[in-house]
């Protein structure tokens, strides 16, 4: 289960997740940030061939806008890899999914492609990252 959590302790929202095993019993639950990121938001959580979870969303960047956010965790929720992946503008993550090769496939949209009126066109947009999160392409 993941989610965002906000109370005293936290700027905005954080991540938070947890997991619950098969007979509805808790087995651990974390909350993830960082203290000058303003909020992160999950969108999406894939559990890995290797029993890893990768968690994607969001978060607020410190100039104003948001990047895609990924974060690999292991099977007790351990951070193992975390990552931003933006230009100047609002980048989200939406899904992820693991293809054969397994490598990881995001799905977002970006609207850091500016108009030639300076507005935002959202668009779609595809990430490849490897097992250790560096990207491999984007389109």
């Amino acid at each position: 289960m993941a989610g965002i959590v906000s109370g005293f302790w936290t700027l905005g929202y954080d991540l938070y997740a947890q997991k619950i095993n098969e007979n509805g019993d808790r087995e651990w639950h974390r909350s993830y940030g960082e203290a000058n990121v303003y909020n992160e938001r999950i969108e999406d959580v894939l559990q890995d061939s290797s029993g890893s979870f990768v968690i994607v969303g969001e978060r607020d960047s410190q100039a104003g806008d948001a990047d895609i956010w990924v974060e690999q965790i292991n099977a007790v929720g351990e951070i193992l890899w975390q990552n931003a992946y933006g230009e100047e503008g609002w980048d989200r993550g939406a899904a992820i999914i693991e293809d054969a090769s397994g490598s990881y496939v995001v799905l977002g949209y970006s609207d850091s492609f500016r108009s030639p009126y300076g507005l935002a066109d959202n668009q779609a947009l595809i990430l490849n990252l490897s097992r250790e999160g560096d990207l491999n392409r984007a389109r």
